[in-house]
């Protein structure tokens, strides 16, 4: 572990900071003057642009090493060409201060309890090795393992189909890593990925910050607050009794501090708030250079949609509509560059990793609020429920109507906590002409970022995978709480002009005391061991796979075997699996119902090999359940006969094809 993060931490610096630094000196970028800023922007940026062009180099036929290559082809011709050069690369780079100390203390504390869980990924136990969250972190490594072998990519739990309808861009970024590096992919998911994906989040809230106060208490209470701010969530119980289960998602909205089980949600959040930081540049007063910001703005927003779908959604609509009001109010269309150039990224990807027609979302005003006090495993108060059911009934619109509000109300208060008093900051800011740190367009993107973010899950759902709409919540839950620190700072200012600095810091003190219980909760669960085990025995065999199977070779598996999602044998032996999880094909809008009935049809039959060899099936990986020893019989009729068995498992082969 040592030895790779060491590896790891010298390529973030050497392949991604330093080159896309360079590349941006020699573009005469107006220069920073804080090395968290500096370290932060352009290490995200070199991952955007890393991952752009190795996704557009795969399709292709490219190697991943050759994104690098034109980095480095690229910042020769600068040198060469006189446009980069010793003094202007010594001018370019800042330096950290000792004020910057508590930013990067409450910073290490983020990273460090963001990753309790999946830090302990793939740690040894004594009956097998631990895996936290195996639905999603099985998901993400099957397909970082798939990108890594092949591009471009198929469905690594239906094979045989394109990977589509899916924001795989962070798997992507870990498969260039892999490629390049030859780091063990369990160490890059479960503890150097996330851990620079917390780091980035942290930097991110910082660079923000520093568009709206000087003062660094307050930028980083801004960082605590983006890490640590939750839900309201821990008073349901003088509501609801002192029996009520409460956790972090009873609003229905995860807390961005949960998040990072899955890491590019929190890669979502970073590089929408480093959006909303370049995009301000754009409109700096005698800015000569804000070509460069369009250039990054562009990237951020356009490539999002790659690494995280819903953030995507948000930050183009809202640039849209930004560009939108600052050619009607402005008469200036030279911001439609910014609006080109995004498109430009984001047209390729989009069309590339969607299918268009497929994907779309539906509307469905107030269907969440209702979830919201119907589900018993959310909020649930059935009287409410009623009530509706009854105007429903009725035709009473203005009592459907009064119900709405109040649980929009709930909704709203409920999931935004403490954050609330950042939303109205937020708006005051917007409409008072004068708070101008920010020019009107740049703070009407932020704005629209937080609308948009905010009221999608109000207004529609997503069809099949209905639930994941709240998914768009949690970007604006990290905007208020940036907010909610800086009505702070407004408070502690107006209280000391009035030499009554005292009330200031208690209102400070009643703000993080109010915002971190929910996740003081999270923290304290997840320091226990998680649960989720697979055992030696399939380890093994899963190793066996792996290394004694060809990386084209596809596996066939009964789904109906496993008591959890069987995307593990995917992930874990790095191979193509013929149906291993219906739900993430449903997920990804892939319809397997043929192919379940084939599969259930075969391990009742056994008739002859036709089913394996048609379908290019290569391998068989069977539990030992009941019947095992029956089905092993059968196989070796059909000349498919066992190479590895243990406790648990048998693998066979097909000597058919």
């Amino acid at each position: 572990m040592f030895f790779n993060a060491i590896i790891f931490i010298l390529f973030i610096i050497f392949l991604l900071y330093l080159p896309t630094k360079l590349i941006f000196i020699a573009l005469n970028t107006e220069k920073s003057e804080d090395l968290l800023i500096d370290f932060g922007l352009y290490s995200s940026l070199g991952i955007v642009i890393v991952t752009v062009m190795s996704f557009i180099l795969g399709f292709l036929g490219i190697s991943y090493f050759v994104s690098f290559i034109c980095l480095l082809v690229l910042i020769l011709y600068f040198i060469i060409n006189k446009k980069l050069n010793l003094s202007k690369i010594r001018y370019g780079f800042s330096c950290l201060s000792s004020k910057h100390a508590i930013v990067l203390i409450i910073i290490l504390i983020g990273v460090m309890t963001q990753n309790i869980v999946l830090f302990r990924g793939g740690w040894k136990v004594q009956s097998g090795y631990v895996f936290p969250s195996m639905h999603d972190t099985m998901w993400n490594i099957s397909l970082s393992s798939e990108l890594f072998h092949h591009f471009p990519p198929q469905h690594p739990g239906v094979s045989g189909i394109p990977l589509k309808n899916n924001h795989y861009f962070y798997p992507l970024f870990l498969a260039i890593v892999r490629s390049v590096s030859y780091i063990d992919n369990l160490d890059l998911y479960f503890r150097l990925g996330p851990i620079l994906v917390s780091l980035l989040f942290g930097l991110s809230l910082y660079s923000v910050s520093t568009l709206f106060t000087k003062n660094y208490f307050f930028r980083s209470l801004c960082v605590f607050l983006g890490y640590f701010s939750g839900s309201f969530a821990y008073l349901t119980p003088f509501f609801m009794g002192s029996k009520f289960e409460w956790r972090g998602n009873t609003f229905f909205s995860d807390q961005p501090f949960d998040q990072l089980i899955n890491p590019y949600s929190v890669l979502g959040f970073t590089f929408i708030l480093f959006s909303i930081f370049v995009f301000s540049k754009i409109f700096k007063e005698k800015n000569p250079n804000n070509f460069n910001w369009m250039l990054m703005t562009a990237l951020f927003i356009g490539s999002l949609y790659g690494f995280k779908s819903f953030g995507g959604i948000i930050v183009l609509l809202a640039l849209f509509m930004s560009v939108l009001f600052h050619i009607i109010i402005y008469k200036n269309l030279k911001v439609l560059k910014v609006l080109f150039f995004t498109l430009v990224v984001f047209i390729p990807i989009f069309v590339l990793t969607t299918d268009i027609g497929k994907t779309h979302l539906y509307w469905a005003p107030g269907w969440l609020l209702s979830q919201l006090v119907s589900s018993q495993d959310k909020l649930y108060l059935p009287n409410l429920v009623n009530i509706e059911a009854h105007y429903l009934a009725i035709g009473n619109t203005l009592g459907i109507l009064k119900i709405k509000t109040i649980e929009f109300l709930i909704y709203s208060l409920g999931n935004s906590g403490i954050r609330i008093f950042g939303l109205l900051y937020l708006i005051i800011y917007i409409t008072k002409k004068q708070m101008n740190s920010l020019h009107l367009t740049a703070k009407l993107f932020l704005f629209f970022c937080f609308l948009i973010a905010f009221m999608i899950p109000l207004l529609f759902n997503l069809g099949s995978n209905a639930y994941n709409i709240v998914q768009f919540t949690p970007y604006s839950l990290v905007i208020l709480a940036i907010f909610t620190a800086l009505l702070s700072e407004r408070v502690y200012y107006h209280a000391l002009a009035k030499n009554k600095s005292y009330l200031g810091v208690v209102f400070i003190f009643f703000i993080i005391l109010l915002s971190i219980p929910v996740n003081v909760k999270n923290i304290i669960g997840k320091i226990a061991l998680p649960k989720e085990i697979v055992s030696f025995e399939e380890m093994t065999a899963l190793s066996n796979l792996k290394e004694k199977s060809d990386k084209d070779d596809i596996i066939l598996i009964n789904p109906q075997e496993y008591d959890i999602d069987p995307m593990y044998i995917s992930a874990l032996s790095e191979r193509r699996i013929f149906l291993a999880s219906p739900g993430y094909a449903r997920q990804t809008l892939v319809e397997v119902g043929s192919r379940s009935e084939s599969i259930l049809h075969f391990f009742n039959t056994v008739e002859s090999s036709d089913f394996l060899n048609k379908n290019k099936i290569t391998r068989i990986y069977l539990l030992k359940k009941n019947n095992f020893d029956s089905l092993k019989k059968k196989f070796e009729e059909i000349n498919t006969n066992i190479i590895f068995e243990n406790d648990k498992v048998g693998i066979f082969k097909n000597n058919n094809i």
